[in-house]
């Protein structure tokens, strides 16, 4: 089946499974996105009296959780009953799902990439706390450090600093990503 669709991605998704699901199961699917709770999302399709849930995974927008599904109906419709859905303003659909998944896997790297970081930069903050509580038992003993003292204490801000802004950018974008 051939579907003319827009270029906006969500108005193409949406009108790409309206289209093939009227094609398919000759009726209307529905699709119902509700907060679950506060930034947490689940959608409901339904095709012919038939309901189907999508919360498995949390989702902290109504559109990324409307768009699972319809990724989610869409396989189905391609992979199990073996239709193959042709948009006309893009080459393939097989080829936005390959572009979605490839998207997914490289949100998953850049995630470890902010995780590896975040606790690198833990490991640093750590032993640098080792690091002061030592010159501190010790400067006492030695006279004249005032110097260092204060080059210790500059080194001590800037690890902190720098600490709180790292985990302040991993939770920033923990926060922001599309699930």
């Amino acid at each position: 089946m051939q579907v003319p669709v827009p270029s906006s991605y969500t108005t193409r998704l949406k009108v790409i499974y309206t289209v093939a699901t009227q094609a398919v199961y000759k009726a209307e699917a529905t699709i119902t996105a509700i907060e679950t709770s506060t930034d947490q999302f689940e959608a409901s399709v339904n095709i012919q009296g038939s309901t189907h849930k999508y919360s498995d995974v949390t989702y902290t927008n109504a559109a990324s959780v409307e768009a699972a599904a319809i990724y989610y109906s869409l396989k189905h419709i391609t992979n199990i009953l073996g239709y193959q859905i042709v948009d006309l303003n893009y080459p393939t659909l097989a080829q936005l799902i390959v572009s979605i998944n490839s998207l997914s896997l490289h949100i998953g790297l850049l995630q470890c990439c902010v995780s590896y970081a975040t606790a690198d930069m833990s490991q640093i903050y750590e032993s640098m706390g080792h690091l002061l509580n030592e010159y501190s038992m010790t400067a006492d003993d030695i006279p004249n450090t005032k110097y260092l003292d204060d080059a210790m204490k500059e080194l001590d801000d800037t690890i902190t600093n720098f600490h709180k802004s790292i985990n302040s950018s991993a939770d920033h974008f923990i926060d922001s990503k599309v699930r």
